[in-house]
């Protein structure tokens, strides 16, 4: 993957996308479709090209842009960053304790 100058997913089913993340990882800008959780995964790191008329034109189009004026591969690496496991649970919990809150239970 690190030898990629940009990662295309053009699928047309896809869950969240975690390869989008890997990719990212690797200092790799993402050009994917904008289905399933693929346009959360890409952000700012990339390009999400919505469904549509023209699809793999614009999907191409989207391709040679970031191959002429590429996302810094240290952003993207940091950016991946945030989707860490201690992330994910961090932001799990939040959300648990503010249901919690909300309908009237106690703190975990």
């Amino acid at each position: 993957m690190n030898a990629m100058d940009v990662m295309i997913l053009p699928s047309r089913n896809e869950g969240f996308g975690a390869v989008v993340i890997e990719a990212q990882g690797c200092g790799v800008a993402v050009v994917g479709s904008s289905n399933g959780g693929i346009p959360e995964a890409i952000g700012d790191g990339g390009v999400v090209v919505e469904d549509g008329e023209d699809f793999e034109k614009r999907f191409a189009q989207s391709v040679v842009k970031l191959l002429e004026d590429p996302i810094d591969e240290s952003y993207l690496r940091k950016r991946a960053l945030g989707f860490s496991w201690e992330n994910i649970v961090e932001k799990e919990i939040k959300v648990y304790n503010e249901a919690l809150n909300r309908f009237g239970g106690s703190n975990a």
